[in-house]
């Protein structure tokens, strides 16, 4: 029988293989509307994966940031390791600027770097599959590229989703909701991005404490976190959304793509959260719940990336189609990732020493005096 660690290493490769699952089916019709894709798919829309940057299965930059915020992650555990003071906003930053590098664009010359250097060699920036350019939001490089201080957020009002997409990793680190809602404020400086992005980290982490996840269950989830966080900025226009689609959903409403257009601005973060649960909410298995996800005429990747989190978290690893599994770009890089993400934090109660000595090593540090 499986043990615990086991089973949270199977939930945390579940939850980030199906993310990355429909975030690859949904990218090929990103900036098609609903009439597009049925015209070039055919009635049942987009069924399986395309070509999409010149492979299908191709990993978004939304799955190339969540592997560098999993990453961050656990270099966070392992500095709580070797010291009592750490900030892990402060990690996952470095880890969009070693991201941003990877893009092409260097930080900003003023960047004290003394504590957290730019590491350009190690970690996943020492494989070369992680310099694709892929496109990411113009919003997202440019705030990146503007910070001169580790854990500076963004001073802009832009409301659309992007820090959603690497939220999913927060739900595996010691205080999910503040790790992606921090996170996101160093992008995106409306409330209800941090807001949404915490709300998503939250439930995924809940999600994992239900042994055999019903909808039902995933729908009571949803309504105790969004209650948890009454008082937080963004709230009202947040929590709403979600209510009106759980609501929805329990009146047997199913999100089609006219009834998606209607929910609102289809690029804003409470859209796209409430739009991929919503699809979650309604759906059988995984296969269903992401293609209806990415079949319509809003953000169809990062819509289907969430729905493929909490799809991934409610129906397990099994679920997943093997052979979308197979063609899955950085498929291995993220089975890796997840596992370190559960074990690594359990080196510090750990007296195996090489083990952790062999991690360090894959792992970079944070400057030349560690």
């Amino acid at each position: 029988m499986p043990n615990k660690s086991d089973l949270k290493i199977r939930q945390a490769q579940s939850c980030l293989l199906g993310g990355a699952v429909g975030a690859a089916l949904g990218a090929p019709v990103e900036l098609m509307s609903y009439e597009e894709i049925l015209k070039t798919f055919g009635p049942q829309g987009i069924s399986d994966y395309q070509s999409f940057y010149r492979r299908p299965g191709a990993a978004t930059s939304g799955i190339q940031t969540m592997l560098f915020v999993a990453e961050s992650i656990i270099r966070s555990s392992l500095h709580g390791v070797r010291s009592d003071v750490f900030s892990l906003t402060n990690v996952i930053h470095n880890g969009l600027l070693r991201w941003l590098h990877s893009q092409g664009q260097a930080p900003h010359s003023d960047l004290d770097s003394d504590c957290l250097e730019i590491n350009t060699t190690e970690g996943l920036l020492d494989n070369q599959r992680l310099w694709s350019f892929r496109e990411p939001p113009q919003t997202c490089m440019k705030e990146l590229a503007a910070s001169t201080a580790y854990g500076q957020y963004a001073l802009n009002n832009n409301n659309e989703s992007y820090p959603l997409l690497w939220a999913a990793p927060c739900a595996f680190s010691d205080s999910p909701f503040v790790a992606a809602s921090e996170a996101a404020k160093l992008t995106h400086g409306h409330p209800a991005v941090a807001l949404s992005a915490g709300i998503l980290a939250e439930i995924l982490s809940d999600l994992c404490l239900v042994e055999s996840p019903k909808k039902s269950d995933l729908v009571d989830i949803c309504r105790r976190v969004i209650i948890r966080h009454n008082d937080e900025k963004g709230f009202d226009t947040v929590s709403a959304i979600i209510e009106h689609t759980v609501r929805l959903s329990s009146e047997g409403v199913q999100p089609t793509p006219a009834v998606i257009d209607g929910l609102g601005d289809s690029a804003s973060a409470e859209v796209v959260l409430a739009s991929g649960l919503w699809f979650a909410f309604t759906a059988d298995n995984f296969r269903e719940g992401v293609l209806r996800a990415a079949n319509h005429s809003g953000k169809s990747a990062q819509t289907a990336q969430i729905a493929g989190h909490v799809l991934g978290l409610t129906y397990g690893l099994d679920a997943l189609p093997s052979a979308w599994l197979i063609e899955l770009e950085l498929r291995e890089e993220i089975i890796s990732l997840a596992r370190d993400l559960v074990e690594v934090p359990l080196i510090q109660y750990d007296e195996r020493y090489r083990k952790l000595i062999s991690v360090l090593e894959k792992y970079p540090g944070f400057n030349h005096s560690w």
